[in-house]
């Protein structure tokens, strides 16, 4: 669709500050736009009224994008935990246990030496308040 396309059928039910379509690098439409209103209560307006309608033989989603709540620090915990910004399973796993696509940032070494001790929780290198020195690890990863 066009920008006019578009501003036709959403200006009716809020003035539109600003219209951003989505393209490629080739300048085709991935199908995506971003639709600034002036105040929020409009987009949620907008968002209820226009959610899930069929527009030219295809159902589209009205979504609220809001980047400056994702930016707040104090936020983003919270939208973890609510699955908004991919928070992906809440459930923790056992330590070194991996889902699909995912893999394992621990040394091999380490990992067998932990799951041969039959441990569920992180390693004492992860949690022991000494701290190790260049020398310590060389030593466990050279098994000296």
């Amino acid at each position: 669709m066009t920008e006019n396309e578009i501003r036709e059928i959403f200006q009716p039910h809020g003035e539109i500050k600003a219209l951003r379509l989505v393209t490629f690098r080739n300048g085709h439409s991935k199908g995506t736009c971003y639709i600034d209103y002036h105040d929020a209560t409009t987009a949620e307006k907008v968002q209820k009224a226009m959610n899930g309608i069929e527009v030219g033989g295809k159902t589209i989603s009205v979504l609220i994008s809001d980047p400056s709540v994702k930016k707040n620090p104090s936020n983003q915990e919270k939208m973890l935990d609510e699955g908004i910004l991919g928070g992906g399973n809440k459930g923790k796993k056992a330590f070194g246990s991996r889902g699909k696509g995912m893999f394992s940032l621990m040394p091999r070494a380490l990992l067998r030496a932990h799951t041969a001790a039959g441990s569920s929780e992180t390693p004492a290198t992860e949690t022991s308040e000494t701290k190790l020195s260049n020398e310590d690890f060389r030593n466990m990863l050279l098994k000296k």
